[in-house]
């Protein structure tokens, strides 16, 4: 990896690795955009994206930009709003 891509991806992806080492229930407020990120042009970000949200989800959808966004719905609906 050559630390390419936007600079806010790569800070938005350290944010979310911090947040889920912590446990903090902010993790949450970067699923969205981790999801969207997932839709990056360039192959490294998204595989980084993907890390990330393996990480603090503790889900893996692969790729698939719909079925994280799926997922997210349910998760923002059901009891509690736990991301896992």
């Amino acid at each position: 990896m050559n630390g390419g891509g936007p600079r806010w991806v790569w800070l938005l992806i350290g944010m979310a690795l911090v947040l889920a080492a912590c446990a903090l229930p902010a993790a949450e407020e970067v699923v969205p955009a981790l999801i969207r990120a997932l839709g990056d042009n360039n192959p490294e970000v998204r595989w980084v994206v993907l890390s990330a949200l393996k990480t603090v989800t503790g889900q893996d959808f692969g790729p698939d930009t719909l079925r994280w966004q799926s997922w997210w719905e349910e998760q923002k609906h059901s009891e509690g709003g736990n991301c896992e």
